[in-house]
């Protein structure tokens, strides 16, 4: 290899500007990640990835705090709302899709951020701006502050998507950025279960308040988790990125210089690249509108099945849905599962639309199959989280070039806040004026259109690194 290499032995200078000029190399694709060596994960690479997501659980606990927070501000009663009295139709609609706009700002916002500053200070950035939120929240008795807090949170959540994924995605390696691209996933439907579960059962107050609570321990680990050695190799700073790449993977320092190498390479060729990356579209499923009225839809199903239990049995199923693809996605691939997922969305959107319409239609027999809503929502909540809702943001990892990552990010997340709030906002109405059949029939519809755009474009990018995927684009 040493006479196919050129400037094999020459050392890094830690002393080197931002400006660099990568090495050369005779034939590039020899730098690839073997696929027979030693790959090591450390404890300290799993505690930077679940510390950092504790981040994506109060973005659960965001997306779905209107479910349980819904029918306590319907209230008559002080002591259970704090608004004093009950909120009309249209700010309930507000309150429940103001985080899904909120969304669509935030990456504009951040992307360029933590591309000039780094992906740490970002997120800091994030942890605070959520915290002041929920305080603010916590102790609100106006409306107008709960639309501005929820926005702001909204915020915070399409910061989250923007940022982290690339986070996470740099401070792995090529054989299990996928695994922990979806524990993001996992984090995510930990605090939707945490807030159905908890929400209805304590005070506004308490659980807005206790929903900040992962964002303190989160900032106080911020003294020690470093920021990512793919960033600071590409600002030119060479000796924090070795001592990075040291205490991640748990290598020496002339291990850590032979990985620099091949970062330095990466980034060179990443930087050619002009190809956008994957626009993702998953909000328009219908996902975000089904946990923000969670228990409503549940109401008009008119099953003997308690809507709060039955909606702590979709979280839970959530959050299984995650671990299962954090599994198998490594083994199977990331076009696989999207498949696999979007086409079983589409049955099982298709499914609980016909029990709507059969209810709908007074049916005799809708009686004996009131086990079929709940069934279809586990089902659905089961299969969009092995693999539409964790597969895109460990696709945002892979597939944009590492010198505009989090800006690309950033605007692939704000096409899924819009297309989420315009869809939370409408739902309500929606299932009103057209009634729940045809509504989940077009949530499905939806799903086997994106299941025709996964089959034909996107690539399979497991296994492969940066420069063969970009190269695939």
């Amino acid at each position: 290899m040493e006479d196919r290499m050129l400037n094999s032995d020459r050392k890094i200078d830690d002393n080197e500007g931002v400006v660099y000029k990568p090495l050369s190399f005779e034939k590039p694709e020899l730098l690839v990640t073997k696929k027979g060596g030693e790959k090591k994960e450390t404890l300290f690479l799993y505690f930077c990835a679940l510390t950092v997501n504790l981040i994506t659980f109060v973005s659960g606990c965001s997306l779905v705090w209107s479910s349980p927070a819904i029918p306590k501000l319907k209230s008559s009663d002080p002591d259970i709302n704090p608004l004093g009295s009950p909120i009309t139709a249209l700010q309930e609609s507000w309150i429940a899709a103001l985080p899904p706009l909120g969304a669509t700002l935030g990456p504009l916002l951040t992307g360029k951020l933590a591309d000039a500053y780094g992906r740490k200070k970002a997120l800091i950035l994030l942890a605070v701006l959520k915290m002041a939120s929920y305080i603010v929240l916590a102790f609100a008795t106006d409306i107008n502050l709960y639309y501005a807090t929820r926005l702001l949170l909204g915020v915070a959540v399409g910061m989250n998507y923007a940022v982290l994924p690339s986070y996470v995605g740099e401070i792995c390696d090529d054989h299990n950025r996928g695994k922990f691209g979806c524990i993001m996933g996992l984090f995510l439907t930990t605090g939707v279960l945490y807030t159905i579960a908890v929400g209805p059962h304590v005070s506004l107050k308490l659980l807005t308040l206790s929903c900040a609570v992962p964002l303190i321990i989160t900032i106080f680990c911020f003294l020690v988790i470093p920021e990512t050695p793919v960033y600071l190799a590409a600002t030119g700073k060479r000796k924090e990125a070795t001592k990075a790449l040291m205490k991640l993977r748990g290598i020496t320092k002339e291990a850590a210089e032979k990985d620099m190498i091949h970062i330095l390479h990466l980034i060179d060729e990443s930087s050619k690249s002009s190809r956008g990356g994957l626009c993702i579209l998953q909000q328009i499923a219908g996902i975000n509108a089904i946990m923000a009225f969670i228990e409503p839809i549940f109401n008009l199903t008119g099953s003997e099945i308690p809507p709060n239990i039955s909606s702590i049995l979709v979280a839970v199923v959530q959050i299984l849905g995650i671990a299962v693809a954090s599994v198998i996605v490594e083994k199977l691939g990331r076009k696989f599962l999207l498949l696999f997922s979007t086409i079983s969305c589409t049955l099982s959107l298709g499914t609980l639309g016909l029990y709507f319409y059969l209810k709908q239609a007074e049916a005799s027999y809708v009686k004996n199959i009131f086990w079929l809503p709940i069934a279809s929502l586990i089902i659905f909540m089961l299969v969009f989280n092995i693999g539409l809702g964790p597969v895109p943001w460990a696709l945002v990892s892979e597939m944009f070039p590492s010198n505009v990552k989090a800006s690309a990010a950033s605007l692939a997340t704000s096409f899924c806040g819009l297309s989420a709030f315009v869809v939370t906002f409408s739902f309500p109405f929606m299932m009103e004026f057209m009634g729940p059949a045809i509504c989940f029939w077009m949530f499905g519809g939806v799903c086997l259109v994106g299941a025709i755009i996964i089959y034909f474009g996107v690539p399979e990018t497991k296994g492969k690194n940066i420069v063969e995927i970009q190269k695939m684009l």
